[in-house]
């Protein structure tokens, strides 16, 4: 059915009006269909599967959440242990008493909190009081309730350390057990122990290098005490002489040992000529520091081959005063011009021992003191100290001076300069300090070897030199 509007002759609205004819009966239609909801029980049931579906995700996320907390405290006590052990490990390379400090001080290896300043671990940890620039235990604050995060969060943990010593092939160590302690977030105590192994730095003389290879030295014993039998082993020569092997050793070390210094003093006169010049002739400051510094390793290097040298020849020489026999020499005995000139100046090696550790001592401590103006960094500066330190302890007890007070002087100024500063080294000079007060502690507490052979050289050197060159 079409529908006309308007004017006569134009035709509109027809499919409009069509339209509007569907658009009723198909809401018409749409009335008459059935309709039907969910029921309660359905919604239950839906809610249900639900909630079931996301327990195992709750579980998930609860279980993710303790061990985070887990492992947040244990990665802590890792890292504090580290820190603990990497202080530990500097502190024995800065300071070598560390170990029997350890030991002595019972702060050290009780079980203590790390807060509130109780471990000495972690005494002062922030420069927050004056004088600033410095970090100074009883002074400084550990970690305390001002740092409320960092303290709340290590409140539980506690630290403590045991040790022990152990002989290695190559030299004793000393082991340190640390162990942290914390109470975790299920209020259960919870335990990390972690090793550290620490050398044990102690005093060691190699043999001369002359006499290092036995089968090589009594080549030179050979050469010089029997020029004539080329080609022969000394045991040989001594078993068709009728000769005691071990009486031959005795004096040919001796000699040996003594013609090696003697050829030795020309080289080591001009070498060290050479470096004077260069120092008096250097204009920059740190410049002359380094050629002095040069120049007392030089004299250093001439003063330890004569202490190898004496600690050496203490016990042979002892032995030649004591019980020398020419008839051990066997037939023929070895010619007297091959030994008796080096023997007459074997007390040179006692003479030049001395004059360069006293070299050596000064331009060291000439090179130390110019550095406070300008010259040398502070490691090269702390290595200065610790030569200084060691020759001025050799020199006092090998002059047998009366008294310790130049060590004590040296030592009291590098400790309160280190002081808050370098606590490792301010506590290794107050060690330092307590060994050196005076001259029996100080050789009490000295490298036993290296004075016995001192003293040894020096009472038996003109006994046995006269002893021997005396024989018929």
């Amino acid at each position: 059915m079409q529908l006309t509007f308007g004017r006569a002759g134009q035709r509109v609205g027809s499919a409009s009006f069509r339209l509007e004819i569907d658009g009723v009966l198909l809401r018409q239609a749409l009335r008459t269909m059935p309709t039907r909801g969910f029921s309660v029980i359905e919604l239950c049931l839906a809610f249900l599967i639900l909630g079931l579906s996301f327990l195992p995700v709750i579980g998930l996320f609860s279980s993710s959440g303790r061990q985070s907390r887990q492992t947040a405290d244990y990665g802590l006590a890792v890292t504090l242990e580290e820190k603990v052990a990497e202080d530990i490990r500097l502190a024995n390379w800065e300071n070598t008493h560390l170990p029997e400090q350890l030991l002595s001080d019972p702060s050290f290896t009780a079980t203590l909190p790390i807060v509130d300043g109780q471990s000495p671990f972690f005494a002062s940890i922030e420069d927050a009081r004056p004088p600033f620039g410095q970090i100074q235990s009883g002074v400084d604050p550990g970690i305390e309730g001002s740092f409320r995060s960092l303290f709340h969060e290590v409140s539980t943990f506690r630290l403590g350390l045991s040790q022990k010593s152990e002989s290695l092939a190559t030299g004793s160590v000393t082991d340190l057990t640390l162990n942290m302690d914390w109470v975790d977030y299920r209020r259960q105590t919870q335990s990390l122990p972690l090793l550290v192994r620490l050398a044990r730095y102690g005093s060691w003389i190699a043999s001369p290098e002359q006499v290092h290879d036995r089968e090589q030295a009594n080549e030179s014993v050979r050469q010089l005490l029997y020029p004539t039998r080329a080609g022969q082993t000394l045991a040989a020569v001594a078993a068709s002489t009728g000769a005691d092997l071990g009486v031959v050793q005795t004096l040919g070390d001796t000699a040996v040992l003594a013609k090696a210094v003697s050829d030795s003093k020309s080289r080591f006169a001009a070498a060290t000529a050479t470096l004077r010049s260069a120092v008096f002739a250097s204009v920059l400051p740190e410049d002359s520091v380094r050629k002095q510094l040069t120049l007392a390793r030089e004299y250093e290097r001439q003063c330890s081959t004569c202490l190898v040298i004496v600690t050496y020849l203490a016990s042979p020489i002892k032995t030649l005063a004591r019980s020398f026999d020419p008839a051990k020499l066997g037939t023929p005995r070895p010619a007297k011009s091959t030994y008796a000139s080096v023997l007459q100046n074997l007390d040179d090696v006692l003479g030049l021992f001395h004059s360069t550790l006293s070299e050596a001592l000064r331009w060291y401590v000439r090179a130390y003191n110019a550095s406070f103006v300008k010259g040398m960094a502070p490691r090269p500066r702390i290595r200065a100290f610790m030569k200084i330190l060691e020759l001025t302890k050799l020199r006092t007890l090998a002059t047998n001076a009366q008294d310790t007070a130049y060590l004590q002087k040296i030592l009291t100024d590098f400790e309160r300069h280190q002081d808050g500063r370098n606590s490792n080294f301010a506590s290794f000079a107050r060690h330092e300090l307590s060994v050196g007060r005076d001259v029996a502690t100080l050789r009490q507490n000295y490298p036993l070897t290296r004075l016995q052979a001192i003293n040894d050289f020096q009472d038996n050197i003109v006994s046995a030199v006269n002893k021997v060159l005396s024989a018929p």
